[in-house]
């Protein structure tokens, strides 16, 4: 079952801001609300998005023009499902290299955000300050490195004299910073983390990783939503590193059909 509410406290613009959560590869529903953004004729309406890890990631990418369909063939047909080639066997930082993400899935994007056809804010965890670190100019694929690098799956990022890993550790749904930039937009917000693991899931090391990490992304997910005008949420049974693309596509397609149906309002609001 979803999690949604709309509503309007004042007449504002018809233009958009969207954020996106982390959530791992349940991303997918993401790029699916974007897809339905794009086919309700309202991709052109957004000034603005703001994403943590994947939602970084797919921000990024729109940013620099990508549609939805482009961005998820760029994952599916990427080397990251074959991600055990790339396990740090010897090394304590991480079980999985940085090169996997840089060489896979960042090397179709530029270097810079001044590059970005519209404002992108990455928000990254600084690991020994404890606290949350917004990005939105400068160098573009650091912190995206950052944003997506689960502790201990994946290594931290050195960047601005700050030691740098998933945004989702400390702020994984940053409604209230985009209100609070552009408090005349409409907000719509997309949570990817409406998810109750099993038991039966804690098989490996990496499950007891990704399971504690869950915690952590779930805490503000109600308290960030209030301060959205369109909060999408929907209970995904799926888990952070997904790696079965059949169950991935249902994912975007569910995505998908909820924006189809959700953001119909802004499409009505738009032709008054």
């Amino acid at each position: 079952m979803g999690f949604f509410r709309r509503w309007f406290k004042k007449q504002k613009s018809d233009r958009i801001v969207l954020v996106i959560s982390g959530g791992g590869m349940r991303g997918f529903y993401g790029l699916g609300i974007l897809k339905a953004l794009e086919e309700l004729g309202l991709k052109q309406k957004i000034d603005a998005l703001y994403g943590v890890s994947i939602g970084g990631l797919i921000s990024a990418y729109r940013a620099a023009g990508y549609s939805a369909d482009e961005i998820m063939h760029k994952i599916l047909h990427s080397g990251f499902f074959s991600p055990w080639k790339n396990l740090n066997l010897f090394t304590r930082k991480s079980l999985l290299s940085n090169t996997l993400i840089e060489k896979n899935i960042l090397h179709d994007l530029p270097s810079n955000f001044e590059d970005l056809q519209i404002p992108v804010h990455i928000f990254c965890s600084d690991i020994f300050a404890g606290q949350s670190v917004q990005f939105s100019s400068g160098n573009l694929l650091s912190p995206l490195l950052a944003t997506v690098a689960i502790p201990g799956i994946f290594p931290a990022v050195e960047y601005q004299k700050k030691t740098l890993v998933d945004g989702g550790a400390t702020c994984n749904f940053p409604v209230s910073f985009a209100k609070k930039a552009y408090p005349d937009h409409h907000i719509i917000g997309v949570s990817l983390n409406k998810y109750q693991p099993k038991k039966s899931e804690l098989k490996s090391l990496v499950d007891s990783i990704i399971l504690g990490f869950e915690l952590l992304m779930r805490r503000d997910i109600l308290v960030q939503g209030a301060h959205a005008d369109t909060f999408i949420c929907r209970k995904l049974n799926s888990g952070v590193l997904e790696m079965k693309k059949e169950k991935l596509h249902k994912i975007f397609l569910q995505g998908y059909h909820d924006g189809l149906e959700q953001l119909q309002d802004l499409v009505d609001k738009k032709a008054k």
